[in-house]
């Protein structure tokens, strides 16, 4: 059994991540380490990105994973996350759960709670999003005109500050902060919500996961995505966008989710 472990970079995330390595050893697995993490615990054993594994263990919150999508999303690994960051929404334990975890985890024991990621194509290059891609202007006050169309149909076109795309998992993200609806993750969906825009009676529009978008804009602007790729577009260019064949597994030991949400609610308040 192969499993790799990516982890924020934290004191408390080093040394749970030297527990866990330790753990996992023992019971002869094979564990390897991002390579800076495994540079800094002097760990032999280095993550190749492009090597199939069995699981990926991440500690931190969910920003930590989001770093890594573009990484994991060909390994087939299926994911555990334990709690570390403020913001953890996707992750399943705690520290103080970790021997509970593993040994479910050796075991079997679990449930896999499949993400859908949203396949964004820009200048011949492929990347993925498991919350969403936002399309914003450079030039913060500014609005500008966006065109998103769906299957050649206008969903929205007119003036506003960006665009976000976002998958049912981004439901409880980004565009939750917009009062956005939250998506059972049973649902496989697309959620198109135009930011501040001057057309009176703009909405978010939720369409099928297996729509295909084209968003572009008459002046420059920027694409996101999930926050950690930034990318400098051209005006009029086209960025695509659609629901991707590839998707992120998720370890569950419970099925939870509104309880999640209630807790999220609690946290914020």
């Amino acid at each position: 059994m192969k499993i790799g472990i990516i982890s924020k970079r934290s004191h408390e995330a080093i040394e749970l991540t030297k527990e866990i390595t330790n753990k996992l050893t023992e019971k002869n697995v094979d564990v390897y380490l991002e390579e800076d993490l495994a540079k800094e615990l002097n760990q032999p054993n280095i993550l190749n990105f492009n090597e199939k594994l069995d699981y990926i263990i991440w500690i931190g919150g969910d920003g930590t994973l989001l770093k890594f999508i573009n990484k994991i999303v060909n390994l087939e690994a299926k994911v555990l996350g334990i709690k570390l960051g403020k913001v953890a929404f996707l992750c399943e334990v705690y520290p103080n759960q970790i021997d509970y975890a593993l040994n479910n985890l050796l075991k079997g024991n679990y449930r896999l709670d499949s993400k859908g990621l949203l396949e964004i194509l820009l200048r011949d290059n492929k990347y993925y999003a498991l919350n969403e891609v936002l399309f914003c202007v450079k030039e913060l006050g500014k609005t500008v005109f966006f065109k998103v169309l769906k299957d050649e149909s206008y969903l929205f076109d007119g003036r506003c500050d960006g665009i976000i795309v976002a998958t049912t998992t981004g439901s409880t993200a980004y565009i939750a902060s917009r009062n956005g609806p939250i998506i059972d993750p049973s649902l496989d969906l697309i959620i198109v919500d135009p930011l501040n825009p001057l057309r009176w009676g703009s909405r978010k529009i939720i369409i099928p996961f297996n729509s295909s978008l084209k968003i572009n804009c008459n002046e420059d602007f920027l694409t996101v995505i999930d926050g950690n790729i930034k990318i400098y577009t051209k005006k009029e260019e086209n960025v695509e966008v659609k629901g991707s064949s590839k998707r992120i597994n998720f370890i569950r030991f419970s099925d939870d989710f509104y309880a999640r949400i209630k807790m999220r609610s609690l946290l914020d308040a």
